[in-house]
């Protein structure tokens, strides 16, 4: 008899056992959904748009659809889509003749300050998808030319497009990137890239250009222009000469400029 309870009870406690570990892998599969859970359309749902001989933006779902125009990917800065660099470059390019997309990345859930990288790392997987998600977004459009699509990047956004390999883009330009964390292009090799950088070294320890001349460093690969910028600084929208190299870059890469150069 004194057995009988015994048993109920071992057996009591190996059911509690098992109940406790079915919970704890449905709490784990749960928080690993949460974590593989993405919030990336949003920086595309709350992108600024300019478009050519529009000087306000608008979001991405009142592009108008029909005729397929030129489209530049726009990454902005870890300070966000600034009035300073950002969104000036923006509109200028608009002004050029292709539609400006760009994402907000403070528009998702994940606020935290990224502008020293080192007390965000997240920032680095999120800037990623929302570079790849953009391009997606373009590319399925009923607005955007699919031979005339590209991409520039500023400080964070521009260490961003260097270091992930896409596909489907025409050129790039890198505005004021970081040398010293970019030391291969991950941009295929076909694709043209025009690189603007200030000359002296910045005040900030992280942006320096280190060492290492990223002009020198990059000078051999095929397609690679650059822009030097005299002096000393991080922003580029104020520097004729980065609105100026911009601008040309853009005409020699259109599809049909490269046409009519081949004839």
């Amino acid at each position: 008899m004194a057995r009988g309870p015994w048993l109920i009870y071992v057996q009591m406690v190996r059911i509690a056992k098992i109940l406790s570990c079915v919970v704890a892998l449905r709490l784990a599969s749960g928080g690993l959904a949460g974590a593989q859970a993405s919030d990336v359309a949003v920086s595309w749902d709350k992108a600024l748009v300019y478009l050519p001989g529009h000087s306000e933006p608008i979001t991405p779902a009142e592009i108008p659809a029909g005729q397929r125009q030129p489209t530049l990917l726009y990454m902005h800065g870890c300070g966000g889509l600034n009035q300073e660099n950002d969104r000036p470059w923006a509109k200028y390019i608009a002004s050029l003749g292709l539609i400006v997309v760009a994402p907000d990345r403070f528009a998702r859930a994940d606020k935290r300050s990224s502008c020293w990288p080192d007390r965000n790392p997240a920032v680095h997987e999120m800037r990623r998808e929302e570079l790849l998600y953009g391009l997606q977004q373009i590319a399925a459009s009923s607005w955007a030319d699919p031979a005339n699509i590209f991409v520039m990047g500023f400080s964070e956004g521009a260490d961003t497009v260097a270091q992930t390999p896409f596909t489907g883009v025409r050129a790039v330009i890198l505005s004021s990137w970081t040398c010293q964390r970019v030391t291969e292009l991950a941009v295929p090799s076909g694709i043209p890239v025009l690189s603007i950088m200030w000359d002296q070294r910045s005040r900030w320890k992280f942006w320096d250009r280190g060492d290492m001349d990223c002009l020198e460093r990059f000078a051999q690969r095929q397609g690679f222009e650059t822009a030097a910028l005299h002096g000393r600084g991080h922003a580029t929208y104020g520097k004729t000469a980065a609105r100026g190299a911009v601008a040309q870059f853009l005409r020699e890469h259109l599809a049909h400029r490269s046409a009519e150069r081949k004839g």
